[in-house]
């Protein structure tokens, strides 16, 4: 991985920790934080150039396995057991209907934007 590839990510990592508990009462959650790194998208190769991208990269991935790890936590952390236990049905309803359709239009982007790819 590029030097300013890890500097990216690892730059995004101290800012999060340094703005984390501001943000904490705001509508702004870790999750979406880091879903702003898709300001990779555009210091990537596809638009400004500035990072190129080997998606066969084990480092890309390694990071690609911690960033999920790291924002599973934080959902894991910030549940609310007491509202859980009175709606039983919640994560029901969340791993049917919001997981299945995190996952169709997952593939639907990701077949418009891999056009070479394929299903």
């Amino acid at each position: 991985m590029d030097t300013i590839a890890v500097l990216t990510v690892t730059s995004a990592f101290i800012v999060f920790g340094l703005i984390s508990k501001r943000i904490q009462g705001s509508v702004v959650t870790g999750p979406m934080f880091f879903a702003a790194l898709a300001l990779g998208l555009v210091v990537g190769p596809s638009v400004l150039g500035l990072v190129p991208l080997d998606v066969d990269h084990r480092a890309l991935h390694m990071l690609a396995e911690i960033t999920l790890i790291l924002v599973l936590f934080l959902d894991a952390a910030n549940i609310d057991l007491q509202q859980l236990r009175r709606d039983r049905n919640l994560p029901v309803r969340m791993l049917l209907i919001g997981m299945s359709l995190t996952i169709i239009l997952g593939a639907v982007t990701a077949l418009l934007i891999f056009t070479d790819s394929g299903l």
